[in-house]
This record gives structure tokens, sequence and C-alpha cells, in this order.
């Protein structure tokens, strides 16, 4: 990958640019799952819930939301165990 600064340009090694990528993709994760959360928060705000059925779906999808974070960390921190190996 290249990247020109003005009249410097910077060729990236690719051990480097592999790093970059995988940060960018786990912060994309997780970027998708704010969304996601944003999104069911403003439509199912805590106040709407009227039932315990309702809080209890509610408290899944969000615990759902919070075990694929912590995959994505796992995962992240994985990768980055292997490429420093």
């Amino acid at each position: 990958m290249v990247f020109g600064f003005g009249k410097v340009r910077i060729m990236m090694n690719l051990e480097l640019q592999s790093k970059l990528l995988r940060a960018k993709s786990f912060l994309n994760k997780l970027s998708d799952t704010s969304y996601g959360y944003a999104n069911i928060s403003k439509e199912y705000p805590f106040s709407k819930v009227s039932s315990d059925k309702e809080g209890k779906q509610l408290l899944e999808i969000y615990e759902q939301m919070i075990a694929d974070i912590v995959a994505y960390v796992k995962n992240y921190e994985q990768g980055k165990r292997q490429s420093s190996a």
C-alpha cells in the first residue's frame, strides 16, 4: 500500500499493513455492534418495555451484543499474539 503525503510517498510494509487492516476490521465490528445497539435502544427504550417478557427479550439482545464484543476482543488479541510470535 502506498500513501502519498505531498511529494513524499511512503511504502508500507506488508506486516504493518496487515496489522492496520486487522485493527480497522476490529473497530468496524465494534462500530457495527454499537450502531445496532443505538438503533435498538432508540426503538425500544426502557420506558417502552411494558412486561417482563419484553424486558427479558431486550436483555437477551443486549447480552448477545456483549458476547459478540467479547468474542471480537478475544479474536483480536489472539491475532495480535499470533502475529508477534
